[in-house]
């Protein structure tokens, strides 16, 4: 069936620009007003703007480009897709931030929490009345990465995953961890639970998106993608799988981090150097392991914290029954440059040159197929560079229908193919 939508432009005084499509409309004049029918579903202030950002509007929807800031806004008939890049030079004490206002006959179901120690829990507020939700802290249960953002140090819930408010006569559903059940994985993307929070209060709900304590320090990005839905569905008809990577039949292959130190917590991946390969473990590299060397860095965390690397090509393998795998790659140093370097799967080159400064990062989900019993990795150096790698995850996939980052596009604009 055809979908048919109509973009409403309307340029009002004081540079005022309303596009609405569907059962939403976007104001934008300093903080963003997202309106579902005659309801303010959110304001969304950025952390950084660019006054001499371009909008560039699409059939269904619109872009905002400028100096270290992408958004766009992606319109269709049930929800509204925001997506942003913020890049920072200083992102300390910066977020970008959500309001969503609760009127008096409104209750919002909010899901937040950790995987560990347990399932994440749902907190109920109603409009009018002061919540006292907070979110308390047990080290002893570990936390993967850095420590959380400063909002969620100071009692905000966290992570936040995701927010439905019931009301009189509308209903809406805030998903700020659309990736699905992969996006679980603190090794994935750009560790979306490490970003948001929320703090529910009488007027409403302010959800944070800030760089969590640890990163903060370094120049960093904060991105991601916010999707607001029409009628209020819950957290699980959104996420029927959610959990399943850590308490269903999904069970991970392998979660590594390769450092020299031992494991600190229970919940962090497993350490891992340049042990060879082993059939009864399951994998391990299949390269001479006198070849590698495991460096623990300056940053001190899991995952990002150390790495393994080598002036050789290296090749690691991990055994596995046929089928489809999402395999997780973590690079980056805060010592170091990484590359030029070329990773493979099975053969084939799946990310051709990766090349980044000290003190950057870059954790690279991508979706393969195992036709026999096993995935073999390949690292290699370009341009006479060693290569390096700081944690490897590789899951079964049980989730395709659910999971955005490869089911749908996360960006939906091409900017060279705007209309006006």
């Amino acid at each position: 069936m055809t979908r048919v939508m109509v973009l409403l432009i309307l340029m009002l005084s004081g540079c005022v620009s309303v596009y609405g499509q569907g059962p939403f409309t976007v104001t934008t004049k300093g903080a963003t007003a997202v309106r579902l029918g005659d309801h303010t579903a959110a304001i969304i202030t950025d952390p950084t703007t660019d006054d001499a950002a371009k909008r560039t509007a699409f059939d269904f929807g619109f872009v905002v480009r400028g100096n270290g800031v992408r958004k766009e806004y992606a319109f269709f008939d049930d929800r509204l897709e925001f997506t942003f890049d913020f890049d920072m030079a200083n992102p300390a004490g910066k977020s970008l931030r959500v309001f969503v206002p609760l009127p008096v006959d409104a209750e919002a179901t909010i899901t937040h929490g950790r995987t560990h120690p347990a399932p994440p829990s749902q907190v109920k507020v109603r409009g009018g009345e002061q919540s006292d939700a907070r979110s308390i802290y047990d080290l002893k249960f570990g936390v993967q990465g850095p420590l959380p953002p400063p909002e969620a140090q100071a009692g905000a819930l966290f992570p936040l995953r995701y927010v439905s408010v019931r009301a009189k006569d509308y209903a809406l559903s805030v998903d700020v961890h659309p990736g699905g059940a992969i996006s679980e994985d603190p090794s994935y993307a750009e560790l979306p639970l490490r970003m948001y929070s929320v703090l529910p209060t009488a007027e409403g709900i302010y959800i944070s998106a800030s760089l969590s304590a640890g990163y903060a320090r370094f120049p960093g990005r904060i991105k991601g993608k916010i999707i607001f839905y029409a009628d209020g569905r819950p957290f699980e008809q959104v996420h029927p799988f959610a959990y399943a990577a850590e308490y269903g039949t999904l069970e991970k292959h392998v979660a590594l981090d390769f450092s020299p130190r031992p494991q600190r917590r229970r919940s962090d991946p497993l350490p891992f150097a340049t042990e060879a390969y082993d059939a009864q473990r399951g994998y391990g590299w299949t390269t001479d392991p006198a070849d590698l060397k495991a460096v623990d860095t300056a940053l001190g965390a899991p995952i990002h914290g150390s790495h393994v690397g080598s002036a050789s090509p290296g090749a690691f393998r991990a055994d596995v029954p046929p089928g489809y795998y999402f395999v997780t790659l973590n690079f980056g140093s805060i010592d170091e440059p990484t590359g030029p370097m070329r990773v493979s799967v099975n053969g084939k080159a799946r990310l051709e040159r990766i090349v980044l400064d000290a003190g950057r990062y870059l954790n690279r989900a991508i979706l393969v197929k195992a036709e026999g019993d096993s995935l073999v990795i390949d690292f290699a150096g370009l341009d006479g560079a060693s290569w390096l790698l700081d944690g490897l995850t590789v899951e079964p996939l049980g989730t395709l229908n659910e999971d955005f980052v490869f089911t749908r596009p996360w960006w939906h604009f091409d900017l060279g193919a705007g209309k006006r």
